[in-house]
Formats: C-alpha cells, sequence, structure tokens
C-alpha cells in the first residue's frame, strides 16, 4: 500500500511540470487501476493470518495446489470458481499471507472470505468481478424474509442488512446484484401494502366501535325518555336516620354524625342528590332511567323520590332497609371506695364461683370466640399504660379488672356486708344511656382556685384546678348471628382518678392521679369491674394534756404523736344493657295501659263504695 501511495503521488508531480492538461488524464487512469486493487486489498484485510513461515518449492505446478497449501496450513477452507488458471515456479521461504498475496497478485486472481464458514473463493478478475451496491429500505421488519428469500437462492452470504441504518448491503456480480434487488423491492413493497390494509382494517375498527357507541347512546338516550304522565312522587319521612349529617358537642368535641345522603349517592350513581330547592337529576346505571328526581328535605327529615312506580319503590325499600333504629346502650355504674386488699378479696370470693359454672372475660385487643377468657388493664401514675396477660384466680396475680357473672343481688349484698365492715364506700351509682358506638361520660370532680403570680408581674390572678373522678365508655353491640348465641358488647373504658396537691411554699399546687384504659368484650348483662385507682393519704394526729403538751421540751412527756397511712382503691362496677326503641315503646304503652285498667277499676270500686254508703244513709233514714 506504501508502494501504490508513493507510486501516486510521483506520478502527479511529474505530469504536474510536464503539462498541466495531462493531470486529469492521469488521474483518471490512477484512479481506474485503484479501484480494481482496492478490493483485493480490503478483502485480504479481512483474512486473519498465523505467524507462521511458508516453505515450499513448485515446478511448473498449478496455482491452485500451492493457494490451496497456503491456505491449508492457515486453517482455512477453498473454493476455486471457474477460470482460475496459472502455474507456478520457484522456492517460498515467507511469511503465509505474503506467500498468498504473491500468489493472487501475480496470477490476477482475487478472493472473498466468509468468516461464518472460514471459507475463502478464489475467482479470475479477469472473469468474474465482484460488485457491491446498497439498498435503502422502508419497512426495517422484513430483515427475517429477505434472509429467507436469499437462503432459498443461496444467496444469503450476499445480503447483509444493518437495522440501525436500514442499509441493505449487496455483493456479488451483476446479475446477483440484480436478482437480489429486486427481490428487496419487492419485499419493500409487499410490507408496505400489509401496512396499509392493517391501518386501513383498524380504521374501519374503531370506526364500527364509535358507531356502536354511540348507537349505544342514542338507545340510552331513547330510554331515558320517560312519559311524564307516568311518573309519580313519593315523600318517604325517616324515622330513626338523619338525610344529612349532623354535628354534635360531646365534652367539648364536634362529632359528625354521617346521614343517609351519602349512602343513596354511592348506590344511585355519580350524580349527587340535590337539596331542596335544587334541580338535579340523580340517576345512574344501578337503577337505570327510571328515577327522574331525588331530593332530600332536611326540614322534614323526608326524602322526595320522584320516577316510575316500580323505581321509587325500589327505592323505599332500600330506605326502609336503611332507616333502622340504633339499639342503645343502658349502662349501670357503680362507683365504690375501697381500703387496700378489698380488691383481691372480691377477686378470691368471685374466683370462687367461676369454678362453679361457665365464666366470661376479655382481653383489651379483642377475642374471636364468643367466651372470653380474660380481662387486661393498664395502670400508671400519670398516664395511660396498657398491660398485657390474662386474669388468673390466684389472689398473688389479681390484675385491676375482673368480671362478675352473679347475679345483682349477689353483688349487691358483699358490697353491702363489705361496707358494714367500713371496707368500702359507696360513693355514686349513676345509670346512663347512650347510641351505639357513642361515648358516655361519667363525671364526679370538684373545682379548686389558687391565687398565682401573673409572670409580668401585673399582679395575681385566680387559677382553677380541676379534679376527681372520670370515667369514658364507648359500648359497641356484637349480635348475635344465631338464637343460640349471646349478644356482647365491646367496650372501651378510660377511667382516672387525680387529686390537687398543694405545696406550703408560695402556695402552689400541681395535680397527680392514675389513670386506667382497657378494651374489653363481655356479654351483655354481665358486670365488669375495674380497679387499681389507688389514693395514699397519711395523717398525723397529736394526742397530750392541754397547755402541758405545749411545752417545749418537756411537753413530750405529756403527748403522744402518731402517723397513719391510709390507702383507698377506687372501683367501677360496670353493668350493659343493650336496650331498643322499640322495647320502650312497647314497655311505655304496656305500663300506660297497665294504670288505665287500675284507674278504671279503682273507680268502679270508689262508685261501689259511694252506692253501698247511700244505701246505709237510706235505711238509718
Amino acid at each position: 500500500m506504501l508502494l501504490f501511495n508513493g507510486f501516486y503521488l510521483l506520478v502527479i508531480n511529474v505530469m504536474f511540470k510536464t503539462h498541466k492538461k495531462l493531470i486529469l488524464l492521469a488521474c483518471v487512469a490512477v484512479i481506474s487501476v485503484g479501484l480494481q486493487i482496492i478490493p483485493t486489498m480490503v478483502y485480504a484485510a479481512q483474512l486473519e493470518w498465523k505467524s507462521d513461515t511458508f516453505e515450499a518449492t513448485y515446478v511448473d505446478s498449478d496455482v491452485k495446489d500451492a493457494l490451496r497449501q497456503v491456505l491449508r496450513q492457515n486453517g482455512m477452507q477453498v473454493i476455486f470458481r471457474p477460470g482460475v488458471k496459472g502455474t507456478v515456479d520457484g522456492s517460498f521461504n515467507m511469511p503465509l499471507q505474503g506467500a498468498f498475496n504473491k500468489l493472487v497478485v501475480e496470477n490476477a486472481l482475487s478472493y472473498e472470505y466468509d468468516d461464518v464458514t472460514n471459507m475463502v473463493t478464489i475467482f479470475s478478475q479477469g472473469t468474474t468481478s465482484v460488485k457491491q451496491d446498497f439498498v435503502t429500505l422502508r419497512n426495517l421488519n422484513i430483515e427475517n424474509r429477505v434472509m429467507a428469500a436469499a437462503r432459498d437462492l443461496k444467496l444469503e452470504r450476499n445480503v447483509r442488512i444493518n437495522t440501525n441504518t436500514g442499509i441493505a448491503t449487496l455483493k456479488g456480480d451483476a446479475e446477483q446484484i440484480a436478482l437480489l434487488r429486486k427481490l428487496l423491492k419487492d419485499l419493500d413493497i409487499a410490507e408496505t401494502d400489509r401496512r396499509k390494509y392493517s391501518i386501513a382494517n383498524k380504521r374501519s375498527e374503531a370506526d364500527m366501535m364509535v358507531a356502536r357507541a354511540k348507537a349505544a347512546q342514542a338507545a340510552a338516550e331513547a330510554a331515558q325518555f320517560i312519559d311524564p304522565a307516568s311518573l309519580t312522587f313519593q315523600v318517604i319521612p325517616l324515622r330513626y336516620a338523619n338525610v344529612g349529617e349532623t354535628s354534635r358537642v360531646f365534652h367539648g368535641k364536634t362529632i359528625t354524625v354521617p346521614g343517609i345522603e351519602k349512602t343513596l349517592k354511592a348506590l344511585m350513581g355519580v350524580a349527587p342528590i340535590a337539596n331542596q330547592g335544587e334541580q338535579q337529576v340523580a340517576s345512574g346505571p344501578a337503577w337505570g332511567y327510571g328515577i327522574q328526581q331525588i331530593v332530600v328535605d332536611e326540614r322534614t327529615n323526608s326524602i322526595i323520590v320522584r320516577g316510575t312506580e316500580e323505581k321509587v319503590a325500589e327505592v323505599k325499600s332500600l330506605i326502609k332497609k336503611l332507616d333502622r333504629s340504633v339499639p342503645m346502650i343502658e349502662i349501670e355504674v357503680l362507683i365504690v371506695r375501697a381500703v387496700a386488699g378489698v380488691s383481691e378479696q372480691l377477686g378470691v370470693n368471685w374466683a370462687a364461683e367461676r369454678n362453679l359454672g361457665r365464666q366470661f372475660g376479655g382481653v383489651n385487643t379483642g377475642i374471636a370466640s364468643a367466651d372470653p377468657t380474660g380481662v387486661t388493664s393498664g395502670l400508671s401514675s400519670a398516664a395511660a399504660t396498657s398491660a398485657t396477660g390474662l386474669l388468673s384466680t390466684t389472689p398473688e396475680s389479681l390484675l385491676a379488672g375482673f368480671v362478675f357473672q352473679g347475679t345483682s343481688f349477689a353483688l349487691q349484698t358483699q358490697l353491702s356486708l363489705l361496707e358494714s365492715e367500713s371496707k368500702t364506700q359507696t360513693i355514686a351509682s349513676p345509670t346512663l344511656v347512650t347510641l351505639n358506638n357513642m361515648t358516655a361520660r361519667i363525671e364526679r370532680s370538684g373545682s379548686e382556685y389558687f391565687v398565682t403570680q401573673n409572670g409580668d408581674n401585673s399582679g395575681t390572678s385566680l387559677t382553677e384546678i380541676q379534679a376527681g373522678l372520670n370515667l369514658d365508655i364507648t359500648p359497641s353491640v356484637i349480635f348475635a348471628e344465631s338464637s343460640a348465641e349471646r349478644e356482647l358488647v365491646r367496650m372501651s373504658v378510660t377511667a382516672s382518678n387525680t387529686s390537687v396537691n398543694t405545696a406550703s411554699a408560695g402556695g402552689s399546687a400541681s395535680t397527680s392521679g392514675q389513670q386506667v384504659q382497657t378494651e374489653v368484650i363481655i356479654p351483655i348483662n354481665t358486670t365488669f369491674v375495674i380497679g387499681g385507682l389507688v389514693d395514699d393519704s397519711r395523717v398525723d394526729t397529736v394526742r397530750g394534756i392541754p397547755l402541758l403538751k405545749d411545752i417545749p421540751f418537756f411537753g413530750q412527756l405529756f403527748r403522744t404523736d402518731s402517723t397513719a397511712d391510709t390507702f383507698t382503691e377506687t372501683l367501677f362496677f360496670i353493668t350493659p344493657h343493650v336496650v331498643y326503641p322499640e322495647e320502650i315503646v312497647s314497655r311505655d304503652v304496656s305500663q300506660r295501659t297497665y294504670l288505665n285498667d287500675r284507674k278504671t277499676y279503682l273507680g268502679q270500686m270508689r262508685d261501689n263504695l259511694q252506692s253501698k254508703s247511700r244505701v246505709a244513709i237510706a235505711e238509718d233514714e
């Protein structure tokens, strides 16, 4: 290659010095020769040669034998096309590549190399001319079909497709290149036609889907049209539920109770329900087009429905199922203050009763069965904590909460006995009724006022501190699934007891106390006991002879000092009962009927007495 470049530069220099017109002719000649030589050089560069030395001597030998021997030593196979002729005379002692190039150049040969099969094809430059051509493809996904067709024509080695650029490289003689170009053109046109057909088919399917959607919409709009004469109005009053949300304030907190409006919105579809005075149509796929309008009237707590008789009846049936009475829970609470050790004594006594029959308890995380096996509670000096474990029947491991399964009479009897022994004192026995899942509170507290110094030195002010007993109960009824089961109630209970501590220095005050939080599941009409709120107090007593006991130093001979520590525990006895509104009404009716009957009977007795009195007076006269 270096010799060729030097020769090319020398010719250009000489021609330029002699005559400028000859420069163009020289360039054309050199380029023509170069185009014939370059393919050989390019193809030769593709071969990988060993570093072995080729040694051989030939006398009037066929060039095919020499080339075959060189390539076999290099580990390659060779095929000769027709027209390869030539003889070799001389000795070779040179590298394999040099021997191969010498044989090819001296005999005017050319070759092709297939790196897949490791095959070298040698042909005569005078008889066969290898050319290259490039074709740009419009469809890149025809590569597999092109290679399959070229394989059938035994021309798969003559085609290379670059999928990144979309260009197909063709190699071979003029006839082969023409055949491959026609093949690529036909396959490219066929793929283009196939794509056009596919796009047209998809467009047709899309048009059909749009047409079906329009037809369905037209049918729905036609079905939506209802004869106004067939529509009817219905006012459905609610007895228990509210049509809209209601807010209630409970112990300074605002609680929002949802109404029936949102439920109807979800069932009727996405369209909102209009308030009174608005003209909002509420219809949806859940009900069809039989309902024209639903309006809520918060003033009368009613729902106004306008539609066909069939759909109005369906809405009325649905509202009747939703408008159900919510059970109320009557909670009897007995707050008892007892000396230390009474809760353990009660626990031992009741544990003996539990061994005689079926008992119930609860855990603060809830249970899977209907028979709780224990109760847990928490106790801390400043805030609520949560204890874990099950209730034991031994005095050493009794917790602050347990369940009494006896009758109310047995409970009152045992408490009366303890009260007669000055061990307990009933400080409150309230009874309250609350709705299901609504919190009820019992509070027994007082306020104390203390003089405090303002931070800006502007004087003093009175500060109120509240302390006492607080009991919050949130009941939730667990309805029985069969008549063989008992109704249960889940109660979330928080009990706290705080007291005010005063300090002599500066008149400052602080509060301290205990708090118990627990969640239990117990049967209805069962008493649940919470304890563990302990107060300790110390009383210093000085007894002695008046005047003499106050003499310094010698007064100790005439007086006696004593200190008594008292520990008291607050116990909460909680008994839930389920009360249904219809039971209250029926109970009131029966009581009213009974009173009316008694009133009638007493009236008859009075009339009889009066008639007998008149008869007796007449006889006396």
